[in-house]
C-alpha cells in the first residue's frame, strides 16, 4: 500500500504529464500541419480572386441597367527625388562594393551605364569583376553626399570616397555620380572622380 506521501507525488507526477500534453495539443493547434495551413492559404487566395457577385437585374422596371464603368487610372506620378532615398542607394552600392558581392554591385548600374573611355560593357564588368574578387577585404566610405537634382528622373551626387584595401589604400577623392531613375528604382548612369 502506498503511504500518503507516494500517492501526493503520484498525483502531481500525473498532473504534470497531463499538462505536458495539454501544452503539446495548444502547440500543435497553434502550429497546424503544413498540409492544413496551406490548404488555409490556398482557400484565402481563392477567396480573393472570385469576382464580386454581379447585381441581380431590376425586373420591377423596364429601365435598362448599365454596369458601372470603373473610373480611368491617371497615369502615374513620377515621385520627386527624394534625396534620402539617393544618398541610401548610394551607401548601398558602397556596402556592396566592401562586401565585395559583386553581382550586387554592378546590379547598381543602370543598361545604358557610360563605361570609362567608351569600353564595351563586358569588358567593363570583367575588369571590375577582377579588381573587386583581387583584394581579400575592401573597405568604401562615402562622405559628405550632395545631391543636386536635374530632372524628376535623374540626379547628380557628389561625395568625397575613401578606399581602402589590404593591398592599397588610397587618398579620398571626390566621385560623382549620375543617377537615373529606372523602374522605381536610382541605378548609376555614368561616374566620375577628381
Amino acid at each position: 500500500m502506498a503511504t500518503p506521501g507516494e500517492r501526493l507525488w503520484r498525483f502531481l507526477a500525473l498532473v504534470m504529464v497531463c499538462a505536458l500534453g495539454w501544452m503539446i495539443w495548444i502547440m500543435y493547434q497553434l502550429d497546424p500541419p503544413p498540409l492544413v495551413r496551406n490548404a488555409a492559404f490556398q482557400a484565402f487566395a481563392n477567396a480573393r480572386t472570385r469576382e464580386p457577385a454581379k447585381p441581380a437585374p431590376n425586373v420591377a422596371s423596364n429601365v435598362a441597367v448599365e454596369p458601372v464603368k470603373p473610373a480611368p487610372e491617371a497615369p502615374p506620378v513620377a515621385a520627386k527625388p527624394n534625396a534620402a532615398e539617393i544618398v541610401d542607394t548610394v551607401e548601398a552600392w558602397a556596402r556592396a562594393w566592401s562586401s565585395k558581392d559583386v553581382a550586387a554591385y554592378l546590379a547598381f548600374y543602370a543598361a545604358g551605364f557610360q563605361t570609362p573611355g567608351g569600353v564595351p560593357r563586358a569588358d567593363w564588368e570583367n575588369s571590375r569583376r577582377q579588381r573587386i574578387s583581387a583584394p581579400k577585404s575592401i573597405e568604401i566610405t562615402v562622405d559628405a553626399p550632395s545631391v543636386s537634382v536635374l530632372s524628376d528622373e535623374l540626379v547628380n551626387v557628389t561625395f568625397r570616397q575613401g578606399y581602402r584595401s589590404d593591398i592599397v589604400t588610397s587618398n579620398p577623392t571626390t566621385k560623382t555620380l549620375v543617377l537615373v531613375r529606372t523602374d522605381g528604382r536610382w541605378l548609376i548612369q555614368s561616374e566620375s572622380a577628381t
